[in-house]
């Protein structure tokens, strides 16, 4: 038996500046050296977002991309996500 890990994205949020109209985010991710990138959504309004829909799983490594119109500035970002230990038999 061989045990190995896994992660699955539980959900992201995104706090920004006040966004002036016309000014968004566009959240991406690749996960485990793709070449393709993967929207999770856009944050368009407000000053806060969270996803939880449209995430990845069972991947080991992610990278976050921020796709940004206008002014938009990012004050901070943050994710959640859960190990999962697999047992190969």
């Amino acid at each position: 038996n061989k045990l190995y890990e896994t992660k699955n994205l539980l959900s992201v949020a995104l706090v920004t500046k006040v966004l002036p109209a016309s000014t968004s985010v566009l959240i991406r991710y690749r996960v485990d050296g793709a070449t393709a990138w993967t929207t999770i959504d856009t944050h368009s309004s407000g000053v806060f977002s969270e996803f939880s829909s449209n995430l990845p799983k069972d991947w080991n490594q992610i990278q976050f991309r921020f796709e940004t119109t206008g002014n938009a500035e990012i004050v901070e970002f943050t994710f959640l996500y859960e190990t999962m230990i697999n047992i190969m038999l």
